[in-house]
């Protein structure tokens, strides 16, 4: 140490036997590669990583086999070479006991590693102090280091303080909790590491100082940072400060407290006060990382506790089961077997010992009945309050305790529940041996869940609300639609009713105008799907999940855009000629049983039967509701046609022309024998200028039906199919149309 540093001091805390004399007596040795390892695909703080792999794979060491999920996560690599022989479900050492998705390898024992190398000769640099700052955190995202103290937070997320201005960065080597000497050895082993590491982490934040703080019951360690700093020229920059030896001097808000006096506030965060906190394993972490491209596939683990007989500190592959490493050990299950994954105040008891070893896997505790015996049943609070004074986060234990046990949740939450840090220094004094963690553990994830069901019911109302608003609105769009279609008609109406009963052209007169209102008609129709397109665009744009189907619903908005303008041309042709055409006396303008006006009510009769057939193939390819209804309008507009023509067949065979009815018997006699061509046939045979308004027409309904299966197919409908086939339906009936005027001559 070259600065003298005020240490302060944090109320409560205990001292509970170290117990560490027992395993770090040792140095630390490397675990044999057992039979599998079993890779837990969450293995930190936040979203769990995404396999990248597939089962039959063959991995090399080091190298990535699933990806992180999202900003809070982090990856995972292989920590040796092998072959995937599963992923599915397994139990994960964790206090719920529950199964997680897991990768599991099946080492070929070469242990070769993937290609690697340090950030510097990566991106070509000539000192590491040159290397931008993103492109440290990248690196230290993908080897996947976590938090190496416990709580296995994304270092990388950590490190990204965004607003606030660190000045101070603390690497905790207190390692208060009894048993633990895993980080004792990695610091009394790998000083050097530790201190680049810290080196790294100051170029990262642009911190001013750093403080390494090391409870003195831990010389050794002291000793062989004081070294390293002399080494890496560090003796006037950073610190290493010795600390009392007091649970939990170790954790986070604790250490902080003692070496800066600064308190983290509830619910705050280290760096809102400019101090970044990391373990000293992590920092050793960074540095292979950064130097020699690392990923996090290893860690020094204590293994200890009477029932083990060859007690040490053990550099362990992750994914190793935890009986390998017992194995080991000389592991000697008594009568009542029980390990524990962590210390004896934190840890949990391991439902199998064929779980994996972790990132935040520090130590594995094989005690003894005797040496750590099995709590008595809890007896009734005394209200002594023992508990409050060994409180370190200065909370009420007794009064969190009642809430937790009558589910008070609320009030629970209210007196700051989760300040609490899970030390058990309130469990280890309490004179009716309640296990008052677990109350806290229980309430915690009580409140998490409540939290979040809320917060999807939440969503759930607000996607309620948006449907029925957009609901209103389409009923909206389409009152106002049927109010305009109905103001339209009547005004239709009166204007049909003033007209003069004397018409310069009775016969093409009605017929531009039925043109023109042909026009309109599908001009409203076009302007109703651009409202509607536009809706669904809306709605695609704002659902990431209908993101692929935008360019489809940009694409029909543009034809439909395109075709309104092609029909208000038209429509202003149409308007223009029906001004200037000239007056034509019709053939029998008075009589309207004349064949003229007979054929054109049976060619209009036909063209409405065409329209109700359409509309019903529409329906029974929507799966309408209103398809019984169409299917007796089709009929009934067959009835219709028929009569129509057979009024028309009629007038044909009482009409006085002798010469028409001459050459209608002289066509179907000189035919007769040769030819199937009817009388009914020749008489129905439409004109050319029928002819060309039915090519249009047709021409009109392929477009139209290409329309819908564009839609259709942009929206995922199940009438894709349906549509298709009437789609083809009415290609082959452009195509006898087209093939018709090609013999007459007007094509």
């Amino acid at each position: 140490m070259t600065h003298l540093i005020q240490l302060h001091e944090f109320d409560g805390g205990i001292h509970p036997p170290e117990n560490k004399r027992q395993s770090n007596s040792r140095p630390i040795r490397k675990a044999s590669l057992p039979s599998e390892l079993v890779l837990p695909l969450h293995q930190h703080i936040g979203a769990p990583a995404n396999p990248v792999v597939a089962v039959g794979d063959t991995v090399l060491k080091g190298q990535v086999i699933a990806e992180p999920e999202g900003f809070v996560s982090a990856p995972l690599h292989a920590p040796t070479s092998g072959k995937i022989s599963a992923i599915e479900a397994r139990q994960v050492p964790h206090a719920s006991g529950l199964s997680e998705t897991c990768i599991v390898i099946e080492p070929d024992g070469e242990d070769t590693w993937v290609e690697h190398q340090g950030l510097c000769d990566t991106l070509g640099l000539d000192h590491c102090d040159d290397i931008p700052v993103d492109k440290l955190l990248e690196r230290i995202r993908d080897c996947g280091i976590a938090g190496m103290g416990g709580a296995g937070f994304p270092t990388a997320v950590k490190l990204n303080t965004g607003k606030h201005k660190i000045d101070t960065l603390i690497l905790n080597g207190a390692e208060c909790e009894p048993y633990i000497t895993a980080d004792d050895m990695l610091m009394r082993e790998h000083a050097s590491e530790v201190i680049r590491g810290a080196q790294i982490l100051l170029q990262i934040l642009g911190a001013e100082r750093c403080l390494i703080g090391v409870e003195d019951n831990k010389p050794e360690a002291i000793a062989a940072l004081d070294d390293a700093l002399v080494q890496h020229n560090e003796e006037h920059h950073i610190d290493v400060v010795t600390i009392p030896t007091k649970y939990p001097s170790g954790g986070e808000k604790q250490l902080i407290q003692i070496l800066t006096g600064k308190e983290v506030p509830s619910g705050g965060i280290p760096a809102s006060l400019g101090i970044v906190c990391q373990n000293v394993g992590t920092a050793a972490a960074i540095a292979d990382a950064v130097d020699f491209g690392r990923p996090l596939i290893s860690r020094i683990t204590t293994v200890t506790g009477d029932a083990v007989r060859d007690k040490g500190n053990w550099e362990v592959l992750l994914g190793t089961p935890v009986s390998h490493l017992l194995s080991l050990s000389g592991y000697r299950p008594a009568k009542r077997e029980r390990v524990v994954m962590g210390g004896p105040m934190m840890g949990f008891a391991l439902p199998t010992t064929e779980l994996p070893v972790v990132k935040t896997t520090n130590c594995l505790l094989a005690p003894t009945e005797k040496e750590l015996p099995t709590n008595n049943p809890a007896m009734a609070c005394i209200r002594c309050g023992l508990c409050a004074d060994a409180c370190p986060a200065d909370l009420l234990p007794q009064q969190l305790y009642w809430f937790s046990k009558a589910q008070e949740f609320d009030k629970a939450e209210q007196h700051n529940l989760f300040d609490c840090i899970e030390c058990g220094a309130c469990s280890y004094v309490c004179p009716s041996e309640i296990p008052l963690v677990q109350y806290y553990r229980f309430s915690k994830g009580a409140i998490r869940e409540e939290r979040a069901a809320a917060e999807k019911a939440e969503q759930a109302r607000i996607r309620y609300e948006a449907r029925i608003e957009r609901q209103e609105r389409e009923k909206a769009e389409k009152e106002a639609k049927r109010k305009a279609r109905a103001e339209a008609a009547a005004k239709a109406q009166s204007v049909k009713k003033e007209a003069p009963a004397a018409k310069a052209s009775p016969v093409a007169e009605p017929a531009a105008n039925a043109d023109l209102e042909k026009l309109q008609k599908q001009l409203a129709a076009a302007q109703a799907a651009v409202a509607k397109t536009k809706e669904k665009l809306e709605a695609a744009r704002e659902d990431p999940e209908k993101a692929d189907k935008i360019p489809a619903f940009e694409s029909a908005l543009a034809k439909t855009q395109d075709k309104i303008k092609t029909l208000a041309k038209d429509i202003a042709a149409a308007k223009k000629a029906a001004k200037s055409a000239p007056a034509a006396a019709g053939p029998d303008k008075g009589d309207p049983n004349s064949p003229e006006r007979l054929q054109k009510k049976w060619e209009t009769a036909a063209a409405r039967l065409e329209t109700a057939r359409k509309r019903l193939a529409d329906a029974e390819a929507n799966g309408a509701d209103t398809v019984d209804a169409l299917r007796a309008g089709v009929e009934k507009q067959e009835a219709r046609v028929a009569e129509a023509k057979a009024a028309y067949e009629a007038s044909l065979n009482s009409d006085a022309s002798a010469s028409t009815g001459a050459s209608l018997e002289t066509a179907v006699s000189n035919n007769a024998g040769t030819d199937n061509t009817s009388a009914e046939t020749v008489a129905a045979k439409p004109n050319s200028e029928q002819l060309q308004k039915k090519l249009l027409a047709q021409k009109d309904r392929v477009e139209k039906a290409k329309e819908r299966l564009e839609m259709a197919r942009a929206e995922g409908l199940d009438s894709v199919e349906a549509l298709e086939k009437a789609l083809n339906k009415q290609l082959d009936k452009l195509a006898a149309f087209e093939a018709q005027a090609s013999t007459t001559g007007e094509v």
